[in-house]
């Protein structure tokens, strides 16, 4: 039996991190595995919860925050892009798979932000450039806009706008 929650319509899987910087020769596979299961298998889990709930609505929603390294990894963290690409990957079938049920699935991938992990990647260039955390900042958010149209990083309330439009 289902628990009685009311009404849900739109399930945004927001969850991920990078607990543990590294190239692919830094990791544990315990790294891999907690990554996997922060990442993707939460995604996995609320989605499961969620449905039932969202066959029961006129608007369903499912929005999937994913990253650009999904498409594009970097050097380093490759654990995270991996769960990330598998998130990608999941939005796709579940686009597919559930719209039969009128549930619309989209993925948002968004590069560097400025804001949520952000001072992490400073801290983790810092150490291992051997700079200023001052200098990382200064060649990181250089390096950034080199990669953006506008010549900037995204922020917080790009990826929050964008998850309205579509809600």
């Amino acid at each position: 039996k289902m628990p009685q929650i009311g009404r849900l319509d739109i399930l945004v899987n927001n969850v991920g991190n990078i607990e543990k910087f590294g190239s692919f020769e830094d990791l544990a596979e315990e790294d891999w595995q907690r990554s996997f299961d922060l990442t993707f298998m939460s995604a996995v889990r609320f989605t499961n919860a969620a449905l039932p709930y969202l066959k029961m609505s006129d608007q369903a929603r499912i929005i999937n925050i994913s990253s650009l390294p999904a498409h594009q990894p970097g050097y380093f963290n490759p654990h995270y892009s991996a769960a990330k690409a598998a998130l990608l990957n999941l939005t796709k079938h579940l686009a597919n798979y559930l719209a039969k049920d009128q549930i619309l699935v989209n993925a948002i991938c968004p590069s560097t932000l400025d804001g949520g992990g952000w001072h992490k990647n400073i801290e983790n260039h810092s150490q291992r450039e051997k700079i200023s955390i001052f200098q990382a900042e200064e060649i990181m958010r250089q390096e950034e806009g080199k990669k953006s149209p506008l010549g900037r990083m995204g922020t917080l309330n790009d990826v929050a706008n964008l998850v309205v439009f579509l809600a």
